[in-house]
């Protein structure tokens, strides 16, 4: 089964929030397939010689509204988002 009918078919089964963690490709089908209700960026203090975007090749744009931030230790920050609908 693909991966975008899995995720259909759990959303409409009875239960707790679904945790996906995966690359920027899967995040961006998912997106383009509006199954994201909220995205967890975590940023590192870390830089690196070669930038890879966390998104994409993607069809639309996603407005994010934040929702809480919060600094971990060795300046770790986690960003919590709403994934706005498309009207």
């Amino acid at each position: 089964k693909d991966v975008v009918g899995f995720i259909r078919d759990l959303k409409t089964q009875n239960g707790k929030d679904i945790w996906l963690i995966g690359g920027g490709g899967l995040i961006q089908t998912c997106l383009d397939e509006h199954l994201v209700d909220e995205l967890r960026v975590f940023v590192h203090p870390i830089l690196l010689c070669a930038w890879l975007p966390l998104v994409s090749g993607s069809r639309h744009s996603t407005s994010l509204q934040l929702l809480s931030q919060r600094t971990h230790d060795k300046g770790l920050v986690e960003l919590h988002y709403a994934v706005q609908k498309p009207a």
